[in-house]
């Protein structure tokens, strides 16, 4: 696997814009299509890997906070943790 093949921002557009791979799912009458499931199936526990790790940064920015209290930076901290945790629930509106 390469480097562009880890990269979650592309395995994501892969996963969800690969509607011939989707299809073949549901019928699994296409070759062609049994190949894209089969690199969709290969990038699912890279992504999940990847939304823990983003998941991961939000704890480690919410400790953060903790660890700086009332001095500078905690609430910012804090505001990007639920930034990325509400990203990751698809409650954005990016």
């Amino acid at each position: 696997m390469t480097a562009v093949d880890r990269d979650p921002v592309a395995l994501a557009r892969e996963v969800l814009g690969d509607e011939l791979a989707w299809a073949a799912l549901d019928s699994g009458h296409h070759p062609e299509g049994q190949a894209a499931v089969y690199r969709l199936a290969n990038a699912a526990p890279t992504l999940a890997r990847a939304a823990l790790r983003v998941s991961a940064l939000a704890d480690l920015l919410d400790a953060e906070a903790d660890r700086v209290g009332s001095r500078g930076g905690a609430f910012t901290a804090r505001a990007f943790a639920t930034e990325i945790r509400t990203a990751l629930n698809g409650e954005n509106r990016g």
